[in-house]
């Protein structure tokens, strides 16, 4: 699977228990928030064509494969697990292997112009080069979700009658 995670959760879970109930909530909706937002970037940076460095939309399945799943921990989890997802994130060599119709007789594919039918293919696999799309993705998204959180965490101080250091700012 690959996914986006953020880093330090369980010490902010940790930290949170000794917060106020108000600042806890805000939090979990910055998750979320987060997350959808992190969803939204993904599926529309795959949104584009592919090209020799970048990873675009053929079909649409990994986009529609990519999902945020909310974990027992309050964080979320933000993935896909289509097949195929880490190879182009990262590149690399597809084992060789036999192909064979799944509804037909025959495969039915072009050389030089021409078709060819086969019922079987021994292909020898192929080298992948990284095609990232998590790694860019969390560098798009990271700026909006900072912005996520600091919205949260002001409105957390203001409900909770809290001074501004809450939110990160030192008077």
């Amino acid at each position: 699977m690959v996914s986006i995670r953020v880093d330090g959760t369980a010490e902010v879970s940790q930290a949170l228990r000794s917060f106020p109930v108000v600042i806890k909530r805000r939090l979990e909706l910055a998750n979320r928030d987060a997350a959808i937002v992190v969803e939204k970037t993904w599926k529309e940076y795959l949104s584009g064509p592919s090209t020799s460095t970048r990873l675009g939309r053929k079909t649409g399945t990994l986009a529609r494969s990519i999902r945020s799943v909310r974990r027992s921990t309050g964080g979320y989890v933000v993935g896909t697990s289509v097949k195929y997802a880490r190879i182009h994130e990262t590149g690399g060599k597809t084992p060789p292997m036999i192909i064979v119709p799944k509804r037909r007789k025959a495969l039915r594919f072009m050389v030089r112009g021409a078709p060819v039918f086969a019922r079987r293919v021994s292909h020898p696999g192929s080298k992948m080069p990284p095609r990232p799309h998590a790694a860019p993705t969390r560098t798009i998204a990271t700026p909006a979700v900072v912005k996520i959180y600091a919205g949260h965490l002001e409105e957390a101080r203001r409900l909770a009658g809290l001074g501004s250091d809450i939110a990160g700012e030192r008077r």
